[in-house]
């Protein structure tokens, strides 16, 4: 936790390690990562008991064939889940190709790339037989339009954190763009406090900084929260003024 911020390339560098890794296990490893399309040493194994715990409050079960986003996706086993057991429309957003060619392989689901027909910067690696779809591109040039529509539904799972501070007015525009005012976006958020003995990203979320960054265009509000090893998860439910 005391590395310093990684830009898109390194980024890519690591996810790429991480890629080859996977594949280097073979077939002895294929149940295992048929089950979380993830390698030992990511501790981001299992899917978000935060967001299971509160599904219901992101998706109704009236609502539960929806359309979900999940910003800087990488290889999140909560998108799997939520395939596989809620049953949504899930469209993710990616800078590493080899992170999602690691969630799509992980999890044995057969895939196809195409370009993104509104924005010739931006490929879509779409499932051939379930219905999610991830873009591979910069989040900050991310749209409705490139998107195919807004969205019934956010799950941002700490992506905010990993934002440089001067782009969380950015970020959260982008965010404001891909929704309706019906639109519930539920964020994950840590706060770090004594913990944090690094410089750079991870950064904390404090109240202030969510009502710096939210508070002009948003409803916002806490829900959750749950301290760990690393810090204190806080779960919070936004939506459109």
């Amino acid at each position: 936790m005391d590395e310093q911020i990684l830009t898109i390339d390194q980024w890519n560098d690591w996810w790429k390690r991480d890629f080859n890794k996977s594949r280097e296990k073979g077939s002895g490893d294929a149940e295992k990562s048929q089950d979380c399309g993830c390698d030992d040493d990511n501790p981001f194994t299992q899917p978000s008991a935060m967001l299971k715990k509160h599904i219901d409050t992101l998706l109704p079960l009236k609502d539960r064939r929806k359309r979900i986003f999940f910003p800087l996706c990488g290889k999140s086993p909560d998108m799997k889940w939520m395939l596989e057991d809620v049953g949504v429309e899930i469209v993710g957003l990616e800078c590493s190709e080899h992170a999602i060619r690691g969630f799509y392989e992980g999890n044995g689901i057969d895939y196809e790339v195409i370009d993104a027909p509104n924005n010739p910067n931006f490929r879509i690696f779409k499932s051939k037989n379930s219905s999610i779809s991830i873009f591979q591109g910069d989040f900050f040039q991310f749209s409705a339009k490139v998107a195919g529509g807004t969205f019934d539904a956010i799950w941002d799972s700490a992506s905010l954190n990993t934002i440089d501070l001067q782009l969380r007015k950015p970020y959260v525009e982008v965010m404001s763009r891909l929704m309706t005012k019906d639109t519930k976006y539920m964020l994950s958020a840590m706060f770090f406090g004594e913990l944090r003995t690094w410089k750079d990203n991870p950064f904390d979320i404090s109240d202030s900084d969510m009502q710096e960054m939210f508070g002009e265009r948003f409803e916002w509000s806490k829900l959750d929260e749950d301290k760990s090893e690393w810090g204190l998860e806080r779960i919070f439910l936004l939506s459109l003024k």
